[in-house]
């Protein structure tokens, strides 16, 4: 079902204080959740059936089998807001058969060294082989398989065995549990028999909470918590999550967050014109790749911890082959670096954002102004009217990149959203196709001053550069609420709807009094209301 029919359907408990069902707007947030009684019982809307993301497939069976498996044959995911989920679109029988070749070569691989994968010794034979399919179910499903499941898997085992040996029957058995929906969907049951918000299971919220901390299944701490209800208090759950933040895979979860909100996950598959930069090699493309998650993991662990050092840093954790694209010396290791003033403030004046929304030759202030404004402000812009001829301006040698751009607001037809583009766009222009930083363009000064109008009140006004409007940006109301409905779209795989207000004011008021920490904002998201527990969908 679609985001916007659950939207429409969720019903039950919360009390009479609880706002309508309702798609609650980005620029709504603090409004709506300024009304919010802070007395009413828990409020939880109906929370789609998620299938594993790419991301998340890939990272549960690096954690499950303990090696790296190629998942190329995987169909795309879907998308909510600006993230990969898989919650709004069916599954076709193209894609059944997909999973079906992925879990054959998978168990394939795997099963090769079968005291390896199983953990214990082959030569117990039938021992052996419950004992594995009790503990790997057990992180598989994310929750302890029943009798009859063990039961199943052993004969699924026998099968295997009585074809190619031990070896054959442990392949059988992975193929089965890499091919079921215990495995392919984040399943939860609390709500099926509740009437209003039911509370998840100690195992339903520890697959929330890995697959938001870490991208990948609870570890075996986590489940032994679960199962102990250990996740049951507001101490107990913060003291796993924060637990899972310290890991490194807490570290790649909170990077894979800011690659997808900002829309720079594919570098790797980034061309660009190679007579023109012809540094654009697959080492750069790592590099660049890379500084995303180096910068982020510096600003939580070394640094303030805060949102808006994301977005005004002037300085950066890179690869040594990024420093001759940044003009600054290069580190002996991965390190920081410091730019020259006024030069490059956070993530946006990275070169992961600034090639990704770039054409293979030339920058697009169209692209970066929409990734900036869908990102940061949480601005939902329509696609051109069906009339418009989307076009890139012809090239001109005695032009500059804006002058050609400002064409866009002269007509009417696009000035009403070129009007809120352009300007953002515009201010990135000392910025190359590739990111390096420029003054002149085809011999011309270029001007990066820009009035921005109708987007916010506290972001509507003059800025002579790309770092003055991230500083405002990073100041604003108006970004920070976005960012934290960014969170909520991704921990949650869905939009905020209006019994999700009590919620949001719980998550707005934990980020503003820590001052834009992220962890703190992290922290929050995980022990709200809307993540522990859920409603059943009605009629």
């Amino acid at each position: 079902m679609s985001g916007e029919a659950a939207a429409g359907s969720a019903g039950g408990g919360g009390g009479p204080s609880r706002p309508p069902d309702t798609l609650l707007p980005p620029s709504d947030v603090s409004s709506v959740a300024a009304t919010c009684d802070p007395k009413a019982p828990p409020s939880a809307a109906f929370a789609p059936l998620a299938r594993l993301t790419r991301r998340e497939y890939a990272r549960t069976l690096r954690d499950l089998l303990g090696a790296d498996f190629p998942i190329a044959n995987l169909h795309p995911d879907g998308i909510v807001g600006l993230f990969f989920a898989n919650t709004t679109t069916p599954v076709s029988e193209a894609q059944v058969d997909d999973y079906r070749l992925a879990a054959e070569q998978v168990a394939e691989g795997a099963s090769v060294d079968a005291a390896a994968v199983t953990g214990c010794d082959p030569a117990q034979g039938e021992v052996c082989a419950r004992s594995f399919i009790e503990s790997f179910g057990r992180r598989a499903f994310r929750r302890p398989l029943k009798s009859e499941e063990v039961d199943a898997y052993l004969a699924i085992y026998r099968t295997g065995l009585a074809r190619d040996g031990f070896r054959g029957g442990i392949r059988l058995v992975l193929t089965g549990f890499l091919q079921s929906p215990w495995f392919l969907y984040r399943v939860e049951q609390s709500a099926l028999a509740a009437t209003g918000p039911a509370k998840l299971s100690g195992f339903e919220l520890a697959a929330r909470l890995s697959y938001l901390l870490t991208s990948s299944t609870p570890d075996a701490a986590l489940l032994d918590a679960a199962q102990s209800g250990g996740l049951d208090s507001d101490a107990g759950l913060l003291a796993q999550a924060e637990r899972l933040l310290a890991t490194p895979a807490g570290s790649s979860a909170l990077a894979g967050f800011h690659e997808e909100w900002l829309k720079v996950s594919g570098v790797s598959e980034l061309e660009k014109d190679a007579a023109q930069f012809p540094s654009f090699n697959d080492e750069l493309k790592r590099a660049i790749a890379a500084e995303t998650a180096h910068f982020v993991d510096y600003v939580l662990k070394q640094g303030d911890g805060r949102f808006s050092t994301l977005l005004t840093a002037p300085f950066s954790v890179i690869d040594p082959a990024l420093a001759p694209l940044y003009g600054v010396p290069a580190p002996a290791a991965v390190g920081r670096v410091d730019f020259p003033a006024g030069q490059r403030s956070g993530l946006l004046t990275q070169a992961a954002f600034l090639s990704m929304k770039a054409h293979e030759r030339e920058t697009s202030p169209v692209r970066r102004g929409v990734g900036l404004l869908q990102s940061l402000v949480c601005i939902s812009l329509p696609p051109p009217p069906p009339n418009v001829m989307a076009q890139v301006p012809a090239v001109d040698p005695n032009a500059t990149t804006r002058e050609r751009f400002a064409l866009h607001s002269q007509s009417p037809s696009c000035a009403g959203c070129h009007d809120k583009i352009d300007p953002a766009g515009f201010a990135f222009e000392s910025y190359d196709a590739l990111g390096a930083y420029r003054a002149t363009e085809n011999g011309k000064a270029i001007d990066t001053s820009v009035e921005v109008v109708n987007i916010a009140p506290d972001l509507n006004g003059p800025y002579p550069n790309v770092p003055a409007l991230l500083a405002k940006l990073a100041s604003s109301q108006t970004a920070s609420d976005c960012y934290t409905v960014q969170w909520f779209r991704y921990a949650l795989k869905r939009e905020p709807l209006g019994r999700d207000a009590c919620s949001l004011q719980r998550i707005l008021t934990a980020f503003r009094g820590s001052q834009g920490g992220i962890r703190d904002l992290v922290l929050a998201v995980a022990s709200a209301d809307a993540f522990r527990y859920a409603e059943k969908e009605t009629p």
